[in-house]
């Protein structure tokens, strides 16, 4: 049985303590330049003592800006409580970090797939957003007594909504949560849509924003590090949060007898399987046995072998389990011959359940200009398989393929293989 045909991204951005862009974001990777700073009070004190990957203060002033001044809500208030930001302007809108940071990077992927947006206004756009936590700051000013419409936006559901209502996608709505591997669930739902006729673009987005909340609950867990964190090394110690927004625009790459080509991809999506460990609610399984079977599902929905990848995107936290986990799954599915093996969450933290997506558009990158990213923080080969970690920006010999992996609470895993535009199988 031969695979489906592959899907083509035709847009993509990113936002993250890097940078406001994608070229930003990776020219500034490619530096070894880290986003990760001392957060001081910021998000409450449980935040305080710890350093993480947050939007510069002066570039969310910008956000918050442009969210404000984007078109009101397109149609009046329904009986759905998800719909009850409708009542309110786009300023009180632009309260909410989740929804000011995922409109702009919405916004600007739509810009890039311009052309290919059509027939938008009869619904034959969709979107999908991804997120972990929503509105949180919505739902603490809910808490707190503001009874104001715009706290609805601690809704997931009525975050998704608002975003399509002000970029003004028409079609299907769908919001995902999976805990980290959310970014990654995200396009697979994307591609449902697609390929079941639902919609024939889809603008995927994900984000998670930084909030008390978040540093509270980790802390909780001792998962957190206090100094910048440093995957698959021999001294790490945990993870350290972040915060971004990623977007991307999907079509068919080969539609149906009568609809139009969708343009000049960026890159493609091959292939994606998931798994779960049904292990621990918050702990990985120790043998990467979830997260090993997501990668060979991903590799055989694309009709791959393990040879054929030429770059490994690892979700590479910096905790203790979690990197010794994957390094074993990778072991288990290429063997001696794993290839050279990339982490992001060095230079920007954990960015939850943008994580998937955020880092999927780097690795578009990646295969666009043929360079591997360094891991940052990583300064020897801490875990008990040899892994080949990329600690200095290099040209690949060949890049046509990269495997990017997520874990997560619950058991979950997810795992998708990009192919350079070039590259259709």
């Amino acid at each position: 049985m031969s695979p489906p045909p592959p899907v083509a991204i035709l847009a993509a951005e990113a936002l993250t303590a890097l940078g406001d862009s994608r070229q930003d974001t990776w020219r500034r990777l490619l530096a070894g330049e880290s986003g990760i700073q001392p957060v001081g009070n910021d998000f409450g004190p449980h935040a305080s003592a710890h350093v993480a990957g947050a939007i510069p203060g002066r570039l969310d002033a910008v956000l918050r800006h442009a969210a404000a001044a984007a078109p009101p809500p397109a149609r009046g208030a329904t009986d759905c409580p998800a719909d009850a930001w409708r009542n309110t302007d786009p300023a009180s809108l632009a309260q909410v970090r989740a929804y000011r940071m995922a409109r702009w990077v919405g916004a600007a992927a739509l810009r890039q797939a311009s052309a290919a947006w059509d027939d938008n206004s009869h619904g034959a756009a969709g979107l999908v957003l991804g997120t972990c936590k929503g509105g949180l700051d919505a739902c603490t000013a809910r808490l707190a007594g503001d009874e104001g419409d715009w706290t609805a936006l601690w809704n997931p559901m009525a975050l998704g909504r608002a975003l399509a209502d002000t970029l003004r996608v028409a079609g299907p709505v769908r919001v995902v949560e999976s805990a980290c591997t959310t970014g990654l669930v995200a396009i697979a739902a994307g591609i449902r849509l697609l390929r079941s006729g639902e919609a024939r673009r889809v603008l995927v987005l994900a984000v998670d924003a930084l909030d008390e909340f978040l540093f509270a609950g980790f802390a909780s867990l001792r998962a957190l590090d206090r100094r910048p964190c440093r995957p698959f090394s021999t001294d790490r110690s945990g993870l350290n949060l972040g915060e971004a927004a990623a977007a991307i625009v999907l079509a068919l790459d080969d539609p149906p007898p009568g609809r139009e080509q969708p343009g000049e991809p960026l890159a493609h999506v091959l292939g994606y399987g998931q798994a779960s460990d049904a292990h621990h609610l918050t702990a990985p399984c120790r043998t990467g046995s979830g997260l090993s079977s997501a990668m060979r599902q991903a590799l055989a929905s694309a009709g791959l072998g393990p040879a054929t990848i030429d770059a490994v995107n690892a979700h590479g936290t910096g905790t203790q389990y979690n990197d010794e986990m994957e390094a074993l799954a990778l072991r288990a599915t290429f063997a001696s011959d794993v290839p050279p093996v990339m982490s992001f969450k060095g230079a920007m933290g954990h960015t939850m359940g943008a994580a998937g997506l955020v880092e999927t558009v780097l690795c578009i990158e990646a295969l666009r200009t043929g360079l591997i990213a360094p891991v940052i923080g990583n300064a020897d080969n801490g875990v008990s398989v040899p892994l080949p970690i990329v600690r200095t920006a290099r040209r690949a010999e060949r890049l046509d393929r990269i495997l990017t992996l997520k874990s997560g609470f619950g058991g979950v895993n997810a795992a998708l293989v990009l192919g350079r535009a070039e590259v259709a199988s």
